[in-house]
Order: structure tokens, then C-alpha cells, then sequence
């Protein structure tokens, strides 16, 4: 994948603040770098700025928000097998290295 292309994949991530680490800062170097990025980074924060300044809040009704909070308090707790959790953790472990070396 092109790095313009690329960098333009994660500009909503990185908006987002869920970029981290390598990947944060190789779009931040790109688009320091790049006219035609920077300049997508700008418009798309410039846009979110707008939205956020101009929707209202919304706040579900006190009886909505007593049932969700039933609902959450009272439902089971799930917990996955020991070998599914196993995998799980080998997963994540390979994962992280990659994630945090670039």
C-alpha cells in the first residue's frame, strides 16, 4: 500500500486517538512530510471540530438509563474456557511486539 494511501486509511483512527506508538507517529511523520496528507488531516479535524461544536447532547431519560443499569448489573458474568482464553493471550502476546516495534 502507498503511504499516501495508507496514512489516509488511519486518519480517522488517528482523529479518534486510537493510534499508538509506531503507527501514531509514522502518520504524524507522513503527514509533516506531505502536503496533500497534512492537508486531508486538516480538513477531516476541521470537520470533526464542526460537528462535535454543533450537536447537541443527548440524554437518555432517567427511566431508559435505571433499565440498561438493571440489565447490566444483573446479567452473567461469561467467562471463556481456560484453553479459548489460552489462545487468546498467545494472540495478544504475538500481536504486541509487532505493535509496539512498528
Amino acid at each position: 500500500m502507498e503511504p499516501c494511501e495508507e496514512s489516509r486509511n488511519r486518519i480517522f483512527l488517528y482523529l479518534d486517538d486510537e493510534l499508538r506508538g509506531a503507527e501514531r507517529a509514522a502518520l504524524e511523520s507522513h503527514a509533516h512530510a506531505c502536503e496533500a496528507c497534512r492537508q486531508a488531516l486538516a480538513e477531516e479535524r476541521s470537520f470533526l471540530d464542526q460537528v462535535r461544536a454543533r450537536s447537541a447532547t443527548y440524554r437518555a431519560p432517567k427511566e431508559l438509563r435505571l433499565r440498561v443499569e438493571g440489565i447490566v448489573r444483573h446479567a452473567p458474568v461469561c467467562v471463556a474456557p481456560s484453553h479459548l482464553r489460552s489462545r487468546i493471550r498467545r494472540t495478544i502476546d504475538q500481536a504486541l511486539p509487532r505493535a509496539a516495534g512498528g
